[in-house]
C-alpha cells in the first residue's frame, strides 16, 4: 500500500514571505508591531517571513494590513503543495 503524507517545504523563501517582508519595511513596520496585529508570537511571525505559508486566516489578515492582493500567490500556492506530495510520495516509495 502506498502511504501519502504532505509536509511542506519551507527549505526557502516563496514569493509571499518575500514580499510580506518587503511591503512591511516599506510601510516601517516591525516583526513586532505584526506579531502583536496577527495575536502571535514574534517567532510565529518570523517564521512566516521565513518561507512559513501561514493558515488561511493569517494569511487573509497579513495581505489586508499589507495591501497584497490574496489571489496572487494561490497558483504559487497550488504548484508548490503539488510539488511537496509529489515529491513524498516518491520517498514513500523508494522506502
Amino acid at each position: 500500500m502506498l502511504k501519502v503524507s504532505y509536509r511542506p517545504n519551507q527549505s526557502k523563501k516563496n514569493l509571499f514571505s518575500q514580499d510580506v517582508f518587503a511591503k512591511r519595511c516599506k510601510q516601517g513596520l516591525t516583526q513586532e508591531q505584526m506579531a502583536e496585529y496577527l495575536f502571535v508570537s514574534v517567532n510565529a511571525y518570523k517564521k512566516i517571513e521565513a518561507g512559513h505559508i501561514p493558515k488561511t486566516g493569517f494569511f487573509l489578515l497579513i495581505c489586508a494590513k499589507l495591501g497584497l492582493e490574496p489571489m496572487d500567490y494561490l497558483e504559487e500556492a497550488l504548484k508548490q503543495e503539488k510539488r511537496d506530495v509529489l515529491l513524498q510520495v516518491q520517498e514513500t516509495e523508494t522506502v
